[in-house]
């Protein structure tokens, strides 16, 4: 399993990567600093940011991986115990003041690495004669229109001729 760690002070960053490598051994761990090194990265399981970065915010970019991969696991580790009320719009799994308590940092990823393991919840739905996989997750809500539905998700909307009845089963 991999962990992003999204912070721009090269001593935070590689202090939390020596934790997390001690305390959970099998996990792979790679450092970023920005959103062009993000992008760039591999797609992980779990996402520690810092929220005031040099070059970006981390809430933005906690939001866009939220729409990208809405099963992803984001933590928060910031000195700025402000910003959390605007952190629920990334529905992080928790947020963490600096300096970090190792036995704090332990619990928390545990979780992560819990609800990573957790199957996806997964629904189709039958479109013509094509039958469509969708995460349960990624479905923002779904509403009906006389004989059409329209499932809404973060980057698309999917409507097909059926009932919200059968869409609950």
């Amino acid at each position: 399993m991999l962990i992003t760690i999204c912070e721009d002070e090269p001593l935070v960053a590689e202090q939390l990567q020596r934790m997390i490598e001690d305390m959970f051994p099998a996990l792979r761990v790679q450092l970023v600093t920005c959103r062009t090194e993000l992008e760039a990265a591999e797609q992980a399981a779990i996402y520690l940011f810092d929220i005031e970065l040099e070059q970006d915010n981390g809430l933005a970019l906690a939001k866009d991986i939220r729409s990208a991969q809405p099963n992803a696991q984001i933590l928060f580790v910031t000195a700025h115990a402000q910003y959390v009320f605007e952190a629920f719009d990334a529905e992080p799994l928790h947020y963490l003041v600096k300096p970090v308590e190792q036995k704090k940092l332990q619990s928390v990823l545990q979780r992560a690495i819990d609800k990573c393991e957790e199957p996806v919840r997964t629904f189709t739905v039958t479109i013509g004669t094509e039958t469509n996989v969708f995460d349960e997750a990624a479905l923002y809500f779904a509403e009906a229109h006389g004989r059409k539905v329209s499932l809404h998700f973060a980057d698309k909307v999917v409507t097909y001729y059926g009932r919200l009845s059968q869409l609950e089963q």
